[in-house]
């Protein structure tokens, strides 16, 4: 599995997301993001639920992908996420990274509210990528290259702060 590959390709049809999504979104769509933001609040109150956590997390960007209404853009980005499923899941088992994430949720859907485009996609775009880096590194932590996993040559030049920088490698 490319890593790199993966996560920079999902961050990006991520934006085409949210730019369609913003141009949808209702009342009640802003409530469902609202509802899924609680819950991964409650899933950080309590420290062993990464389950639950991770649950909300997903149902967030499956929902923002819905409302953008695209169903080969929602195919491709399941696909990419399936492909992730398990892994992200460890990413998640570290508290800090949870809490980190919950407040790049909190702050796509403050955007989202605003139909602040720019700001939404570069906050969601460094918050993949976020992942991306997190994971890249407990795999090499971990040396689970010999499993079949590697994280590619790519990532040790990407920056995840620089959205500029990193739209020049895509």
């Amino acid at each position: 599995m490319d890593i790199w590959e993966i996560y920079t390709v999902y961050a990006a049809l991520t934006d085409l997301a949210i730019e369609l999504a913003i141009e949808k979104i209702s009342a009640g769509d802003i409530v469902k993001l609202e509802n899924c933001i609680k819950k991964m609040e409650e899933g950080l109150q309590k420290p062993d639920d990464v389950e639950n956590y991770h649950k909300y997390h997903r149902i967030f960007h499956e929902s923002i992908l819905q409302i953008a209404d695209n169903n080969r853009l929602i195919k491709i980005c399941t696909s990419l996420n399936n492909q992730t499923l398990k892994f992200s899941k460890i990413i998640y088992s570290n508290k800090e990274y949870r809490m980190a994430s919950f407040q790049k949720h909190q702050e796509i859907l403050d955007t989202i509210r605003r139909k602040d485009k720019d700001q939404a996609k570069r906050v969601s775009y460094q918050h993949i990528l976020e992942g991306m880096k997190n994971l890249q590194g407990i795999f090499e932590e971990s040396r689970m290259e010999g499993i079949g996993l590697r994280s590619d040559r790519h990532s040790s030049s990407l920056p995840v702060t620089s959205r500029e920088s990193s739209e020049r490698r895509l």
